[in-house]
């Protein structure tokens, strides 16, 4: 199995956390798959920044991309355990900027975040922040020829209508019927957030 461990970050730099996430998930993949890494530091917009990692990844032939924000830190010794779930969609757990999950419920047209998830395991949700997540390149491949694109950015901050890239991924691929899911055991933290 191949799998591209993807950066996406700007300018403002890493968390001293993240460069021993990184590190350390290299180092525990390695002796069992097939691991590619590209972290891309770039003045563009977050959606334009996970598009371009999805399709070096199509393009190297990867299997899955685990896409690993620049402030995101988390055990990687889980990572054997979520590649044998051999999910197409799945996230770790973090608390967000706004202080709810990462995790999204989707109400009418509108999707709303979970403060608080009381489910432990493998959990079906409807959006999820994609800051630790393994993402299968089928999946990739499908929402690009339905949409156009992998990821785009909708959310208008004068309006505050519209989403994030990672919504608009997790609405996508739910209209493909393709479920999504967060595994609490995969606990992250958020730059200098505790786990959730």
């Amino acid at each position: 199995m191949k799998i591209l461990v993807a950066v996406p970050t700007t300018f403002r730099g890493v968390s001293p956390y993240f460069i021993n996430t990184f590190a350390n998930t290299i180092l525990e993949l390695i002796p069992k798959y097939d691991v590619i890494t590209r972290v891309l530091i770039s003045g563009e917009p977050i959606d334009k920044v996970r598009s371009f990692l999805a399709e070096y990844a199509i393009q190297q032939k990867a299997d899955y991309i685990l896409f690993i924000d620049d402030d995101i830190s988390f055990d990687v010794k889980i990572l054997h355990y979520i590649l044998s779930l051999n999910l197409p969609f799945v996230s770790g757990i973090y608390t967000t900027r706004n202080g709810t999950t990462n995790i999204l419920k989707k109400i009418g047209d509108k999707y709303i975040g979970v403060d608080k998830i009381n489910e432990n395991g493998l959990i079906k949700v409807d959006a999820v922040g994609l800051g630790c997540s393994l993402i299968h390149t089928k999946i990739l491949k499908k929402v690009k020829e339905i949409s156009g694109d992998y990821f785009i950015f909708t959310h208008n901050l004068i309006t505050n209508e519209g989403y994030g890239e990672d919504v608009w991924f997790s609405d996508q691929v739910g209209k493909l019927g393709i479920p999504i899911y967060v595994d609490t055991n995969w606990k992250c933290s958020h730059f200098i957030i505790k786990n959730v």
